[in-house]
Formats: C-alpha cells, structure tokens, sequence
C-alpha cells in the first residue's frame, strides 16, 4: 500500500480547479461538498480523504485516488500516493497552478468587461493574452 503525500498549494476556488484538471485531459473529477474517502489501486478504501477527486481509473491502471483536500485555510492541499509521485509531481503541479490562475484570471476579466483578442502559448508555456475592454 502506497502511502500518501499532502502538498500544499493556494488554490482555493474548488470550481476553477475542477476545470483545470478536465482541462488536463482527466475523464471525470469529482466534486464533493464534504471528504469522501479515496481508493487505492487494490479498490481498498484509504484512510485520506477529499473534496476534489480524480479516481484512479482517470489516474493510471495501477494507479491510487488523486485527491485535493481543502485545509484549515480555506486552501486546497493536493493527496498523492508516493506511487504516483513519479508522473503527478512538483511539476505537474505547477501545471495545475498555472491551468488554475489562468481559469480565475478569465472570469475575472470576463467580470470587468474584458473580451480575449487573441492569445498564444509561449514554448515555455507562457500564455500571452492580448485584451479588449468593452465600453
């Protein structure tokens, strides 16, 4: 049994990341108003649990429950089985970070009257994002 390792992050809307992660190409995440237990890769119920879940069917066929628990700050924390740290680590979660940022910055800009002329991708994956403010 693979233990689990809890990142932190300062995501916080459970709406933004839920859709970085479909973004992400995983099949279905789920989104629980309270902890729900994750799986293990035996279907063995583990003892973490989370409000954000991406089973481990989207995960890999070996693979555990990805989890995003929210913490005492009102912050997620990400749960990932030491298995899977090798393919869901550090950088994957900067990834989920910038999908995350990119997802709040839209609405918010959608708020304030702003409209997306254009935007590109950097090879070192910088969004570029020119803007029109509509009047």
């Amino acid at each position: 049994m693979s233990a689990y390792t809890t990142i932190k992050t300062r995501i916080a809307s459970a709406e933004h990341l839920k859709r970085t992660l479909l973004d992400m190409g995983f099949g279905e995440v789920e989104l629980h108003e309270t902890k729900q237990p994750l799986t293990g890769w035996r279907n063995d119920a583990r003892e973490q649990s989370a409000e954000i879940i991406i089973r481990r069917e989207h995960v890999g066929p070996t693979s555990n429950d990805i989890g995003f628990a929210r913490d005492e700050e009102g912050c997620f924390v990400a749960l990932v089985s030491e298995f899977d740290r090798a393919r869901y680590n550090e950088a994957w979660l900067q990834s989920v970070v910038q999908g995350y940022a990119y997802h709040v910055i839209q609405d918010k800009l959608a708020e304030q009257d702003f409209s997306v002329v254009e935007q590109t991708t950097d090879a070192d994956r910088t969004i570029r994002i020119t803007l029109r403010r509509m009047t």
